[in-house]
């Protein structure tokens, strides 16, 4: 026996297109609050690193934020501001109770944008308690970062390091964009991330690049801007036994 099927409407599939539509929108402002909040105030172009620290709803976040980086001798910390303004003082913190979001944007003042390490910019965020998970850089149009490993025993590890934006999911999202190619040297557990030309007014997202120096198992303990002539590296460097 043949059972007859009755199709939708064009006004049921409408009816239930935006109810799914609305319940997609409902999920994503539950899970991502910070997309939809009002678009902070414009990164100061004077300021050459922004961080976008996870934490960051009151004074006390905020003077931990600067006890860390004061730890770094190129950082001015009295130039370390939260680019939304006025911060809630602990105790309006404390009586506003929970919120949409956490997190905010810090911009940095520094002595010399060529003596930045991010590296050391997480190591000190971290032993306050607090991470970045943005690490926004801009300033030079043109510029290298050069990351120094602790470990490069061979051929194999440079070349999986040359291959950092292959070898990571980080193009498939839309990630690592303003990377123009990288360069390595064993013999000097050295990776070279060579920036496409910067635009005034544009930034780099440096977190990018450690996540994906993370999954390829090459995480380095510095990384520094650089801004000057690069020494050549041996195109082929030979694999120790």
């Amino acid at each position: 026996m043949t059972t007859r099927f009755r199709l939708a409407t064009p006004l049921q599939i409408i009816a239930l297109t935006v109810a799914w539509l609305a319940a997609l929108l409902l999920i994503d402002y539950t899970k991502n609050p910070h997309l939809w909040t009002k678009a902070p105030p414009p990164r100061p172009a004077s300021a050459p690193l922004s961080l976008y620290v996870n934490h960051l709803c009151c004074t006390g976040c905020l003077a931990d934020v600067r006890a860390g980086l004061q730890t770094l001798p190129w950082v001015e910390p009295e130039k370390v501001r939260a680019r939304q303004g006025k911060v809630l003082t602990v105790k309006e913190a404390e009586a506003l109770g929970p919120a949409g979001e956490y997190g905010g944007w810090v911009d940095v003042q520094v002595k010399d944008p060529g003596s930045i390490d991010f590296v050391a910019v997480d190591r000190a965020l971290r032993d306050k308690g607090l991470v970045a998970s943005r690490m926004e850089f801009g300033g030079p149009p043109h510029f290298r970062l050069e990351a120094q490993v602790a470990h490069m025993c061979c051929g194999i590890c440079e070349d999986a390091a040359r291959r950092t934006t292959e070898l990571t999911r980080a193009l498939a999202a839309a990630r690592l964009l303003w990377v123009d190619s990288v360069t390595a040297d064993h013999a000097k557990h050295l990776i070279i991330v060579h920036a496409r030309y910067l635009e005034p007014g544009k930034t780099v997202d440096v977190s990018e690049l450690l996540a994906a120096l993370d999954q390829v198992g090459l995480a380095p303990y510095s990384l520094r801007v650089q801004t000057g002539a690069e020494q050549a590296v041996p195109a082929e460097s030979p694999a120790t036994m």
